[in-house]
């Protein structure tokens, strides 16, 4: 019933962004105040004191209880209590703050806010009314009493409210953007970059630049203490997997029918009966197998780590002693009958074993690394990015069109780059090439401007006013927050503002 009066307070929208970057828009319903308290009574149960305005602990959790619906109706599954309490503890706190320091500088400004404007809100409010257009006062009362005791204390929090809505407006009447602003704005919002770029790493190195036996085992001698650090620390990096040597006979029916496949189980349970009396699997295998890729070779599928094979053999497989047959299993093919032949625990690679391939991405690194130097050294020369990479023998990537983007994302690259996408639009077609070394990930890129492009004149346009409403946004958020943290300071030294944080911890 109430939800339109909420939903109708846009200006509340600047004041409680939420970190996570999701906006909500809700109506704080703070309750009563205890007139003629004063600032300087102390804190008790109450929350926040100014002045004459108390905030009890249960406003305080009313506003709390309404963020928490609210995040969690957007996050959904997401949401875990737990884990956002303090958060939300933290936001609500600073939501009843704002609101009281709002209003409060209101009243001292002149500002007013009538119980008739009040009323007003209440009878024009069709959310209030039932078809026949009739005020539901049973209804309206009983909901008043349940969410703010009475309706003086609602009646009260309503009237806090609109002059907290005069104080915003008031200051958001000194927002305005210039046509000039907007335009720059829409334009750098807008505006479109192709690169040209190298990326080099240990994976990504050319061939050719990939650094020769010789030179990985020189570097092995030459870094062992580093390497075997990095072998130590990666524990997970050089585990091997339970493997069993297996064997296995393939059933295949004869034909789609439940009459075949009815024979095709006699005839498995029949070869099985054969194994069971000691005739060879290889032999058997070589026999019967309808698989043609193992029949010659007995069956055999050499070593099958875990995850491999189908989960039904796979079950089978490692739950059987070497030398066991297993019984007939059923497949996606058909039907099979398994031996292990031997298994090899799950364990770890040595050093020795791993330190060659660690010294090669280390010696590749360091080449990546080198080649990436030299190919900045040649663009501070005055070569373009371009000429430079032919002259390694290097080929360049090329980007389609991209904007500036929050996220940082470039077609082709291997990783979003802020850095990157900021510097694409600070060069020119004069001075095309970057001579710094961007890390991306695990690569090293260079990159050069091939074209910008202004964008037409319908889309520019169209992005005037979006661009507007944003900066306007963004400095309403920075104005109103800035006016509140002033305000805020100013009570808190002539002591008319307390705020008890620890109770809210508490609670």
């Amino acid at each position: 019933m109430l939800e339109r009066i909420r939903k109708g307070q846009r200006w509340l929208t600047a004041i409680f962004v939420f970190a996570i970057g999701i906006v909500f828009v809700f109506f704080l319903g703070l309750g009563g105040s205890t007139p003629g308290g004063g600032g300087g009574g102390g804190l008790g149960t109450e929350v926040v004191v100014l002045d004459d305005v108390r905030i009890r602990m249960n406003d305080y959790q009313r506003v709390r209880k309404q963020q928490s619906d609210r995040l969690q109706n957007s996050l959904g599954d997401q949401f875990d209590a737990d884990a956002m309490s303090s958060f939300l503890d933290a936001q609500a706190l600073q939501a009843v703050v704002n609101q009281v320091v709002l209003s409060q500088s209101a009243g001292e400004l002149g500002l007013v806010a009538s119980p008739e404007e009040v009323k007003d809100i209440l009878r024009n409010d069709p959310g209030l009314r039932d078809e026949s257009g009739r005020f539901i006062q049973d209804e309206f009362d009983a909901q008043i009493k349940w969410e703010f005791g009475s309706q003086a204390n609602f009646l009260a929090s309503m009237q806090r409210d609109l002059l907290q809505q005069k104080m915003f407006e008031l200051v958001m009447s000194q927002v305005e953007i210039s046509d000039a602003e907007a335009f720059s704005a829409a334009r750098y919002r807008t505006e479109e970059a192709r690169i040209a770029f190298v990326a080099l790493g240990a994976e990504t190195l050319p061939e050719s630049q990939k650094p020769d036996e010789a030179t990985v085992v020189g570097y092995l001698a030459a870094n062992r203490d580093a390497l075997l650090a990095r072998y130590d620390a990666d524990v997970l990096g050089f585990a091997t997997p339970e493997k069993v040597s297996l064997r296995h006979i393939l059933l295949k029916p004869d034909g789609g029918t439940e009459t075949a496949a009815t024979a095709n189980r006699e005839r498995a349970e029949l070869i099985r009966a054969r194994l069971d009396q000691g005739e060879d699997f290889a032999a058997v295998a070589a026999e019967v197998s309808d698989d043609e890729s193992t029949r010659e070779n007995g069956g055999s599928l050499g070593e099958v780590p875990r995850g491999d094979v189908a989960p039904s053999l796979e079950a089978a497989a490692f739950s059987l002693d070497v030398g066991a047959v297993s019984e007939v299993i059923d497949g996606i093919e058909g039907l099979h009958i398994l031996k292990v032949d031997a298994k090899t625990e799950a364990g770890r690679k040595s050093f020795d074993e791993v330190g060659l391939e660690l010294a090669a991405d280390g010696a590749a690194a360091e080449a990546a690394r080198g080649l990436a130097d030299r190919l900045a050294e040649a663009i501070k020369g005055g070569e373009s990015l371009e000429d430079a990479a032919r002259a390694a023998d290097l080929t360049l990537e090329r980007t389609s069109f991209f904007t500036r983007r929050r996220d940082g994302f470039i077609p082709g690259l291997s990783r979003p780059s802020l850095d990157i996408l900021s510097t694409a639009f600070t060069l020119s077609t004069e001075a095309p090439s970057s001579p710094r070394v961007f890390d991306v990930g695990d690569d090293l890129v260079l990159i050069q401007l091939i074209d910008r492009q202004d964008p037409d004149p319908a889309t520019l346009a169209g992005a005037v006013e979006t661009a507007r409403e944003s900066l306007e946004l963004q400095q309403q958020n920075s104005l109103i927050q800035a006016w509140i943290d002033d305000r805020k300071e100013l009570f808190e030294s002539e002591q008319r503002l307390q705020i008890n944080s620890a109770l809210v911890a508490g609670g």
